[in-house]
């Protein structure tokens, strides 16, 4: 069973309004992504949140950020990704067949609150920016676009 139209309505709704509050400058997608930029031009690393349904009824905010796009894949990524999600206390660090490394964390949806979604925007900004060197180094790609 997944939430109730309702209730995600009532999380994208206390979202948006948990960034405005917050003072950070927010771009909704039509597919549901906010986009929230940190850091100048040169350097800038993108946040996206996704309030979402989940199942039995709850939801969640998704917190991601794209660390590299275009990494080589295989077994030394995989094992790398292994070995730096036991090293961290907060989020994880994931990849797909594309090639594209992301920091992420889910937060529980129904009891969100504006300090908890704050604080998970500024380290999985803080994760992503500082493991941008270290998967570039070993692993190649580009900063995502």
């Amino acid at each position: 069973m997944s939430a109730s139209p309702q209730a995600l309505e009532a999380l994208t709704t206390a979202t948006k309004s948990f960034l405005d509050q917050a003072g950070l400058k927010a771009a909704r997608r039509d597919d549901g992504w906010i986009r929230l930029l940190f850091g100048d031009l040169s350097d800038a690393v993108a946040v996206w949140v996704l309030p979402q349904e989940w199942e039995d009824g709850d939801t969640l905010v998704q917190v991601m950020s794209i660390v590299r796009t275009g990494v080589r894949t295989g077994p030394e990524l995989d094992v790398f990704l292994a070995e730096e999600n036991g090293k961290v206390m907060f989020g994880k660090l994931v990849s797909d067949e594309k090639g594209e490394v992301r920091f992420t964390h889910p937060l529980l949806g129904n009891f969100l609150n504006r300090v908890e979604l704050q604080a998970a925007i500024g380290i999985v900004a803080s994760m992503a920016q500082s493991y941008d060197h270290v998967v570039a180094e070993r692993f190649g790609g580009r900063r995502p676009d």
